[in-house]
């Protein structure tokens, strides 16, 4: 049963590492942009996310209300444009 204090603290501290990855970035992300590339990847949520990821985003969503789709996250302050033009490129 000693396994379970350290199961619960490395949770935590992922779950930390992940919070101070958003929060470096400033103002929660903005997910707006349609991959058509990261799209059909949303049947396990993490590869919209690795494949966003990859291509420059700072994270990626599914929404499953629109089908398959995967919409790229980018911070607020960076213009949309220049992460269309990384994603089409």
């Amino acid at each position: 049963m000693k396994l379970a204090p350290l199961l619960t603290a490395l949770v935590f501290i992922t779950a930390s590492v992940e919070m101070m990855e958003v929060a470096g970035q400033g103002a929660a992300p903005v997910c707006d942009i349609f991959s058509e590339t990261c799209s059909g990847k949303c049947w396990k949520a993490s590869d919209c996310v690795d494949c966003c990821k990859h291509h420059g985003f700072v994270h990626g969503k599914c929404r499953i209300t629109h089908g398959d789709a995967c919409y790229c996250c980018h911070t607020p302050d960076a213009t949309a444009k220049a992460w269309l033009d990384e994603l089409t490129h």
